[in-house]
């Protein structure tokens, strides 16, 4: 693949914002990929497992592509194909050239999958408030699925197959991401860290969630990832771009 690096209902308008929040994220269901839907759950679940401990995640800024000490990709996946939620499929390291390829591929089909094929159209009045998220947190249904493993960190020079960062809280990586974790991980970023990093808006506004990209950065001085003895073994990292609309609360 080409590396380019071009980078809500009424009912609850009387009652409380957890209200509206609630059916807000039930709403993004019915636009989002049927087969990505699963139970949704909340920051209450990360304080039973006592997660937000095991390894904080942190809002940084968006990529701009002047970064110095790496190269941030997203790829221009967004599709409104509705056919993209038929063709599901496990996404194995071992079918593509490098990791780098594979990251790629991973993070597209990813962003087509939790978008849906139903574009989202937000009022005059709203304006666009982009934040960006390096992902750290793993949630629970994900490491049912696969133990101790991270989908958001590679080593583009390593070769396919499970690969073991020592000295790391989810040390497995490079494993095959089946359609259930691919479900399980749009949940965890849908309705825990959209909800988590959540903007501001100005007194009268409200946030309102729009589409959701993973994006990918290759850090240059980090090329050596392949050597298990050196502490970080991973050359690439995985972000996400939420789109959030700050829209007036007088609009429904």
């Amino acid at each position: 693949m080409n590396k380019n690096t071009s980078l809500k209902f009424n009912v609850c308008f009387f009652l409380n914002l957890k209200c509206f929040a609630l059916l807000f994220f039930i709403s993004l269901f019915f636009t989002s990929c049927k087969e990505g839907q699963l139970v949704p759950f909340f920051s209450e679940d990360f304080k039973i497992n006592n997660f937000e401990n095991t390894w904080t995640s942190f809002i940084l800024p968006c990529p701009t592509g002047n970064e110095i000490d790496r190269v941030c990709i997203e790829p221009p996946c967004r599709s409104y194909n509705s056919a993209d939620c038929q063709n599901r499929r496990d996404l194995d390291p071992c079918n593509y050239s490098d990791m780098e390829d594979f990251v790629y591929d991973f993070t597209c089909e990813i962003t087509k999958l939790i978008n849906g094929s139903t574009q989202r159209n937000f009022e005059q009045g709203c304006y666009r408030n982009d934040v960006c998220y390096e992902l750290n947190l793993v949630h629970p249904d994900m490491l049912n699925i696969f133990p101790d493993g991270s989908p958001y960190r590679y080593c583009s020079s390593a070769t396919c197959g499970t690969y073991y960062c020592p000295n790391e809280p989810f040390p497995y990586r490079h494993f095959t991401i089946s359609i259930a974790y691919q479900n399980a991980l749009m949940n965890h970023l849908r309705n825990y860290i959209a909800t988590l990093v959540e903007p501001n808006c100005p007194e009268n506004y409200e946030a309102r969630l729009g589409d959701i990209y993973l994006y990918y950065c290759k850090f240059h001085n980090q090329s050596n990832c392949e050597n298990l003895s050196e502490e970080n073994c991973h050359d690439i990292k995985i972000g996400v771009r939420f789109e959030f609309w700050c829209c007036p609360n007088w609009i429904q």
